[in-house]
């Protein structure tokens, strides 16, 4: 007997060899990557399928299998770097972004939170340099030696003492150089102050006599009276220009405007720029206020699974006996009945016509399974719509009395609407407004006119819900049953027990279907404040807004949530 493997010549055998090795090999290694997947190491599973698919490239089920497991790898990593953005350990998140991008280089999700991890940090570092500073209202034109002699502590015991006294007084402890303007009145100080610095008795002795200071070099300041005029003179502006990421720039110009009282705000709304000029101490606040505006919207990535059952029975059994007897005369000449003919009626002229026998043998069962997994991502507090259907074309016929005939055409959707609006909280829950609705083409119908309509039916629900991060929900009972049943028996013998079934057809028809709705949030970005921006802090007086001035901040145990008062400069 002759081996077809005798006519390939050596490289031939040597192929199928090295074909079925390497089958045998794909098929060790993708059990071995089950057996990790299943024991919790996704990743080593993960490279023992990937090996696996190398092994048997032609393979589909090892692909497959190996797709599959890389979307669920991604999956978990994504919601454990939304975790640790959350945590504010944005280089441990930035290094499960790149893993992700290991095993998909373009994954959309892992990119989209890579740039904005990049400008959560940019945003920190800005944050951070603005912190440090904070509570230092002359800081940006305010020379080291400055701030070293401000910085000196300080006790002063005057009682009704010349103001003059009381600066030389400072002069010589610090070092500053005291300049008053020609309108100072002459004033009476009395103050008691010990282990102040000298920028806080300075404040303190200016802000009661209704006087301001300005900084001329490294160790001169100019002493003039608070008034408007003096004000426009003497007082310093800064520019400070806010290039915002997040935040729209008109509405946080409204903002300043409405809680600084500023007034000289631009704002570009082509390149969300907004442009301040103002003093050094309205700046340092609208830093601060800015910060608080300008944070990343949270997102939220919704996975919704919407599953319609549809299931029916048609159960048509029996003996449709013959129910219609017709009779009618015959015209005994041509096609034409005469009166002759209806006086000589008789068997020969009567033409009869009965309804057939019918024998139904019909049980038909019938599932349909409908389902639509849709993935979506939307911001906070934005409505997001889900379509998945057809739309069905309705034409109008309109006619004048001219005789002009025109016809429009209306399309009406038809299918499943899903519509969600999130709204995000800071504890990783989200509340969920939802909207669904399932329509269908019920029948055709047809006017007199040739006008075709359509009968629509749908089914509809609406809730709110608020689920966890990574909480699914699931939504039933939006069933519709329809039931039918028809009988047809033969008079007398069909209502007979037993027997009667020879003698009646009878037809059930039972229609049911149940809608089911899955609906899981995942939180892509969370609802984080800035984490260098206090809650709390103070901001001066309606006339004089500044950062770091305030009085003495109270006890812990009167106000835990108090705000500190910033050291003075």
């Amino acid at each position: 007997m002759t081996r077809h493997d005798t006519f390939l010549p050596p490289y031939g055998r040597m192929l199928l060899l090295a074909l079925a090795l390497s089958g045998c090999a794909g098929q060790t290694t993708h059990r071995q990557g089950i057996d990790l997947f299943v024991a919790g190491k996704h990743e080593e599973g993960l490279a023992k399928l990937e090996q696996a698919s190398a092994e048997a490239p032609d393979n589909a089920t090892f692909r497959q299998a190996y797709r599959n497991a890389r979307q669920r790898v991604i999956q978990r990593l994504l919601g454990e770097a939304v975790r640790e953005r959350g945590a504010k350990r944005m280089e441990t998140a930035e290094a499960i972004y790149q893993r992700i991008l290991i095993m998909d280089a373009g994954n959309a999700e892992a990119l989209d939170g890579l740039a904005a991890l990049a400008q959560e940090m940019q945003r920190a570092t800005q944050q951070a340099e603005t912190a440090q500073h904070a509570g230092k209202s002359d800081e940006p034109v305010m020379a080291p030696m400055l701030r070293a002699s401000f910085r000196k502590p300080a006790t002063l015991e005057f009682r009704d003492a010349d103001l003059k006294q009381v600066l030389e007084a400072l002069s010589v402890h610090s070092g500053l150089n005291f300049i008053l303007d020609k309108d100072v009145p002459p004033i009476n100080v009395t103050v008691l102050l010990r282990d102040v610095s000298v920028a806080e008795a300075l404040e303190l002795i200016l802000t009661t006599h209704q006087l301001r200071h300005r900084v001329l070099g490294e160790t001169t300041l100019l002493i003039y009276p608070d008034t408007a005029s003096k004000l426009v003179d003497h007082q310093e502006l800064v520019v400070r220009s806010f290039f915002l990421a997040n935040a729209e720039a008109k509405q946080v110009a409204t903002m300043l405007a409405a809680i600084l009282k500023a007034k000289n705000v631009f704002a570009d709304e082509k390149l969300n720029l907004l442009i301040m000029r103002d003093t050094p101490a309205m700046i340092q606040l609208a830093e601060r206020l800015v910060a608080t505006q300008d944070v990343a919207e949270p997102e939220v990535m919704l996975e919704v699974a919407v599953v319609e059952v549809s299931r029916s029975q048609l159960s048509n059994l029996g003996i449709r006996f013959p129910n219609q007897l017709s009779l009618s005369p015959l015209p005994s000449i041509g096609d034409v009945l005469t009166l002759r003919d209806l006086r000589n009626l008789d068997s020969g002229t009567i033409g009869a016509s009965i309804s057939p026998l019918t024998i139904n043998l019909q049980d038909d069962a019938d599932i349909t399974n409908l389902l639509a997994n849709p993935r979506i991502r939307t911001h906070n507090r934005e409505k997001a719509l889900i379509r998945i259907g057809d739309r069905v074309p309705v034409i109008t016929t309109t006619a004048t009395s001219t005789g002009f005939v025109s016809e429009s055409v209306q399309y009406v959707d038809v299918g499943l609407k899903l519509e969600v609006e999130p709204t995000i909280y800071p504890n990783d829950e989200i509340s969920i407004k939802l909207a669904l609705e399932v329509s269908s083409v019920v029948k055709e119908i047809v006017s007199k006119a040739g006008t075709v309509s359509y009968q629509i039916g749908g089914r509809n629900a609406a809730t709110v819900l608020r689920l966890k991060d990574g909480e699914t929900q699931v939504l039933g009972g939006l069933i519709n049953d329809d039931d039918r049943h028809n009988a047809n028996r033969f008079p007398g013998l069909g209502r007979l027990p037993i027997i009667g079934r020879l003698f009646s057809r009878e037809g059930n028809n039972n229609q049911k279907t149940e809608l089911v709705l899955s609906i899981t949030p995942r939180i892509v970005r969370s609802l984080t404040p800035p984490a260098q921006v206090p809650g709390k802090y103070w901001s001066g007086t309606e006339n004089h807004p500044r950062l770091w001035t305030a009085p003495p901040a109270p006890s812990a145990a009167q106000d835990p949530q108090a705000p500190s008062v910033p050291p003075a400069p």
